[in-house]
């Protein structure tokens, strides 16, 4: 057995995916960078945890479909790290965290020297996720409106397209995991796509991958009741959004992170609707991730490029509080107009962030009424 899992562990690298706006654009890394040859065992039983992009997605296969020499490629499985601060960071590494925790996977060729947005190779991979693909795909709001069926794995859609964002893409299902292949360049040609993915879905689609569980999820509207908003988070007539609702406008990103338990959840009301934040929310936003249990010592908010200074907050004495036995690690801070507290206990991790005249207060009041209610609900 230990023979089996060295073998195993030589023998696959890990590539894993980064959350983003859309399938085509992954966001930069906000999490430290994984070391090229995984930490732990990479299968389970005949399941495979970490692809080996070199092996599966090869960089000669992605030069020749982008219509240039290999030594023009270069392997970069994650965007570069984040370094202007905002407001958002801890939100998008929660978000990030999600995407991994749900098997999904990345593998990623650029060229040499070109600037964000510039030709590249993107695969994906998102494991157990049929059901998703089947409520979202065809995809409608991503600009490839002309997504067709075509003949890849059990069920797939494809297109290409020129304009604002120029390439081929295709979605592809086999059995119950969903491929994502997108090939960025300034003239994409069809039939040199087709053959590409065609090659890309033979190669994955003959691994087994590990089938993780999605975790219970509450509802926004029963995190924080329209009281809470109003009287801590001083909104008006406030109304709630869910970010992750998986329809036919979503994206396999969007899916990853529903998969991975995230919650995200917006409310807006007459107090937030002038104060418009650089990561596009008004008044109160809450995000919530089961499972982090060693995340904060593997990478503190603290550490995260934010423009709110984050230090240790006693949220013990919270009305309604109902923290676990095994305690609880808080940090808050404002900058502003905008406040946030972001707390770790019993493995789940939970941000709230306000814009206006919540305050740090009210803000700290706000998190712990959301932290009681998801825990009575999952």
């Amino acid at each position: 057995m230990v023979a089996v899992a060295a073998a195993l562990l030589a023998l696959l690298a890990g590539c894993t995916a980064t959350p983003g706006p859309s399938a085509l654009l992954p966001t930069p890394s906000l999490l430290p960078t994984p070391s090229p040859v995984p930490t732990f065992i990479g299968g389970v039983g005949d399941e495979v945890v970490l692809i080996n992009c070199e092996m599966f997605v090869p960089i000669a296969a992605a030069a020749e479909v982008l219509g240039v020499p290999v030594a023009d490629v270069i392997d970069q499985q994650y965007l570069p790290a984040t370094t202007s601060p905002y407001p958002g960071v801890v939100a998008a590494a929660m978000a990030t965290q999600a995407v991994r925790a749900a098997g999904g996977q990345q593998c990623r060729y650029v060229l040499a020297g070109a600037e964000d947005g510039g030709p590249q190779v993107l695969v994906t991979v998102l494991p157990n996720a049929a059901d998703e693909f089947g409520r979202i795909e065809p995809d409608v709001n991503d600009g490839l409106r002309n997504l067709l069926p075509v003949e890849l794995g059990d069920q797939a859609f494809s297109g290409c397209r020129d304009g604002e964002w120029q390439g081929c893409r295709a979605e592809v299902l086999i059995g119950t995991t969903w491929l994502s292949v997108s090939v960025s360049t300034p003239e994409p040609d069809p039939a040199a796509f087709q053959a590409y993915a065609s090659d890309i879905v033979d190669s994955l689609g003959a691994l087994k991958f590990d089938q993780p569980l999605a975790p219970a999820r509450a509802q926004c509207d029963t995190l924080l009741s329209p009281h809470d908003v109003s009287v801590s988070g001083a909104l008006v007539d406030a109304s709630v959004s869910d970010g992750l609702v998986l329809d036919d406008r979503s994206t396999q990103n969007g899916a990853a992170r529903v998969r991975g338990g995230l919650v995200d959840c917006t409310w807006s009301g007459t107090e937030g609707a002038a104060n418009v934040t650089p990561i596009g929310y008004s008044g109160v936003a809450l995000t919530i991730l089961p499972g982090a249990e060693g995340l904060w010592a593997y990478s503190s908010p603290t550490a995260l490029p934010s423009t709110i200074a984050l230090v240790p907050v006693d949220l013990a004495g919270e009305s309604g509080a109902r923290w676990p036995d095994s305690g609880i690690q808080s940090l808050g801070g404002c900058a502003g107009d905008q406040c946030q507290v972001t707390l770790v206990a019993d493995g789940v991790w939970l941000t709230v962030t306000t814009t206006g005249a919540a305050g740090l207060a009210g803000t700290s009041a706000l998190a712990a009424a959301a932290y009681a209610r998801y825990a009575a609900a999952v």
